[in-house]
């Protein structure tokens, strides 16, 4: 199911005409604060996030207690840069390797993929949005099925929006897990699938589950799912990112990343 199907077709069609001849309208750089709480298989922890979109980069600052990491991607050169300040390095990798294991042997050709208005709407750090349930379901290793649901609250008007949803889809293009799964409502590697071909779609809130469920060896482990919370807490579409925020330090050691 789309996301198109939220909206009706000729609603669609003038918004999608809107951006063909408006995009320096609606694209701008877009900076997100967000707040997630996670639980279930592992202690229940708060943290804030915050994503930095430009283009076909992102930085993404997260902030875990005293403890704070940056991680810089870059789509066009298809590099992921993890920095480490105390040290003064930066580690890069390939996208390409470390998405197809995050991916691990899920069948994207098998996915289902439901989601549903419940008519509700509400209004998150300052703007409206409007609430769908979605389950995703996907075959994986050991007769294991990779199963996400929950509730979302998403923006489909918001200029900056455009932004976000270009940077999703172009890093699903490039079949690159890892970035596209910071931009998701869930955790997993399916967690991508929610966006569908729609523009402008944006999670302002969401409380999902993921779990792989079935299968003899997860039978075995006794594992659950995993919970998380995430809202945003602010926006900005309306600041230039500097260049600068995507970049390695000129003094800073450059090393090979192994994770």
């Amino acid at each position: 199911m789309k996301l198109s199907q939220f909206i009706g077709k000729s609603t669609r069609i003038m918004f999608i005409l809107s951006v063909a001849f408006c995009p320096m309208q609606l694209r701008a750089d877009i900076t997100v604060k967000e707040q997630i709480k996670q639980g279930g298989v592992v202690p229940s922890e708060v943290w804030t996030r915050k994503l930095l979109i430009k283009g076909f980069k992102m930085r993404v600052e997260s902030l875990s207690g005293k403890e704070s990491y940056v991680t810089i991607y870059d789509l066009e050169t298809g590099k992921r840069v993890r920095l480490s300040p105390k040290r003064k390095e930066a580690l890069v990798m390939d996208l390409a390797p470390l998405s197809e294991r995050m991916r691990g042997r899920v069948v994207a050709s098998k996915l289902a993929r439901q989601i549903r208005a419940t008519g509700n709407k509400k209004e998150v750090a300052g703007e409206s949005c409007e609430e769908y349930t979605f389950d995703l379901q996907a075959p994986i290793a050991h007769f294991a099925v990779q199963h996400d649901k929950g509730t979302v609250c998403v923006s489909q008007n918001m200029p900056g929006g455009v932004e976000f949803t270009n940077f999703v889809h172009e890093a699903k293009k490039r079949g690159y897990t890892d970035p596209a799964s910071f931009c998701s409502p869930t955790v997993s590697s399916i967690g991508s699938y929610f966006y569908g071909e729609e523009p402008n779609v944006m999670v302002l809130f969401a409380k999902t589950e993921s779990a792989a469920e079935g299968g003899p060896v997860l039978q075995l482990h006794g594992m659950t799912a995993l919970e998380s919370t995430m809202t945003v807490t602010e926006i900005d579409s309306t600041s230039e990112i500097p260049d600068e925020e995507f970049q390695i330090p000129a003094d800073w050691k450059v090393k090979k990343d192994s994770m």
